[in-house]
């Protein structure tokens, strides 16, 4: 296969790839679609040239990645909502994901985080992979990415506590 040229062939190529990497960060199918569709429409509004495939994947893979964190991020500012005007709130069509806690408690953790290291945490935490590898990706040091792991981990812990003294 030739290497795309354009975005509409590069979303052929790669669309799927993107669209796994949001659904493992938002664990939830519809917003991964969302995310994925904002990154490409990025795409074109910056004017993305595609040189290369592993350029344009990297490139296409950090966006989506912010798009993630801005959408876990915003969802305590829904919750809120929630938790103020109940149900009524909610389009009827929508469901609520599974597993939201789950959701709400990583978004708590990574707010206020840095963005580099949010990102360092999500390729850690929940892409599994090694802290080698995530600073490589990153560009970065892998003390740097322990320092960030650290730091994420500390949040869980205040977390945790404020949730059991509650």
């Amino acid at each position: 296969m030739a290497a795309p040229t354009n975005i509409a062939e590069l979303y052929d190529a790669v669309g799927h790839l993107v669209f796994r990497r949001c659904l493992q960060i938002l664990r939830n199918p519809e917003e991964a679609k969302d995310a994925v569709q904002w990154t490409f429409v990025r795409a074109i509004e910056t004017g993305f040239e595609v040189r290369s495939s592993a350029e344009a994947l990297s490139w296409l893979y950090q966006t989506a990645s912010r798009r993630c964190l801005w959408v876990l991020r915003n969802a305590r500012v829904r919750s809120g909502i929630l938790d103020r005007h109940g149900t009524e709130a909610l389009p009827s069509t929508i469901a609520m994901p599974v597993d939201l806690e789950s959701r709400e408690l990583l978004a708590q953790a990574l707010d206020g985080m840095v963005e580099r290291d949010a990102q360092l945490v999500l390729m850690t935490h929940v892409w599994g992979y090694s802290t080698e590898r995530a600073a490589e990706i990153a560009g970065t040091s892998v003390r740097t990415v322990g320092r960030a792991r650290a730091d994420f981990k500390e949040r869980l812990r205040r977390l945790a506590a404020q949730e059991a003294s509650a």
